[in-house]
């Protein structure tokens, strides 16, 4: 096993699909515990940038894949070991950006988006795939409404 350092956007950009294997747990983040902590780091990221300031990357924590055999022109595969929970988190927060963008008139930022989302052309499908539940998650691919997410993060 070879460790090295990619951006969140290096591990969505491009064709790839990431499956969660059926010994994952379910989505378990909740505001409080995770969905604040990690907007307040956003922010702060943010802030540091508008202001000029010097910054530092932000760690996200160890993801463990492992690289899955494909045939022919099918998507690439990574079998997702350590990481589901943060990587299920950045594809939601990216769609609510998103959808976030498309509502305030910015489809450039919102298009942008979505080149993280979702595979496009002929080896079109969403970057994660949930072999728990025996489903796709569609956030990526529609928008979802508020329950829909709870209900699935419930399932």
């Amino acid at each position: 096993m070879k460790p090295y350092s990619r951006s969140i956007f290096d591990l969505f950009d491009g064709k790839c699909r990431y499956e969660v294997p059926l010994f994952q747990r379910q989505y378990v983040w909740n505001f409080e515990d995770h969905w604040q902590p990690l907007w307040e780091d956003i922010e702060r990221k943010f802030v540091q940038r508008l202001n000029g300031s010097p910054s530092t990357p932000h760690f996200l924590g160890a993801m463990v894949l492992d690289q899955r055999r494909v045939y022919g022109n099918a998507v690439p595969v990574q079998l997702v070991i350590d990481g589901q929970q943060r990587l299920t988190t950045f594809q939601i927060f990216l769609s609510a950006f998103r959808d976030v963008c498309a509502a305030e008139g910015q489809q450039a930022y919102a298009d942008e988006c979505v080149r993280y989302l979702m595979n496009t052309g002929i080896m079109e499908n969403e970057k994660i795939e949930d072999t728990n539940s025996g489903r796709r998650i569609s956030i990526a691919s529609k928008s979802r409404s508020d329950e829909d997410v709870e209900s699935y993060c419930k399932t």
